[in-house]
């Protein structure tokens, strides 16, 4: 490898971003292919023959290799981040999205009866208490 190039500061946060998007979409890839993607909210068909996922696999070995050469090369900055913080946001983002899943949320999309208002409010509102549970975790201080 050779030496370090000097990129300045706005240039260097730009790239960093690049080198840990691509980093997550590898992952993403490979988990793709290596892994049984049979979900309760969704079914992928496998469609790839084994030549091709071995050979897709080599290739993002490959692509893996030069983004930490470039990151290295450049001096890239990785990404400060506590498990709280990434849990917070996680949990904090999922809160949102039930609550506006409940009958009240979904008042623009038409009316919904009042039983099945309160099964749909039951469900959603069960979910977000164990996700409060959660933070209610998070909150208390670690040892």
């Amino acid at each position: 490898m050779s030496d370090k190039v000097s990129l300045p500061p706005n240039h260097k946060r730009v790239i960093s971003v690049t080198a840990r998007l691509l980093e997550k979409e590898l992952d993403d890839l490979e988990n793709l292919i290596l892994n049984d993607q049979h979900h309760l909210t969704k079914r992928i068909k496998k469609t790839l023959n084994p030549d091709q996922r071995k050979s897709i696999i080599e290739i993002i070995k490959k692509i893996r290799t030069e983004n930490e050469e470039m990151f290295h090369k450049f001096d890239l900055d990785f990404e400060k981040l506590s498990e709280h913080q990434l849990m917070f946001g996680k949990v904090s983002y999922l809160i949102t999205i039930l609550s506006d899943s409940t009958s009240k949320g979904l008042k623009g999309y038409g009316a919904l009866g009042q039983e099945e208002s309160g099964i749909l409010d039951n469900c959603m509102n069960d979910i977000i208490s164990k996700f409060n549970d959660i933070e209610s975790i998070l909150t208390k201080e670690t040892k």
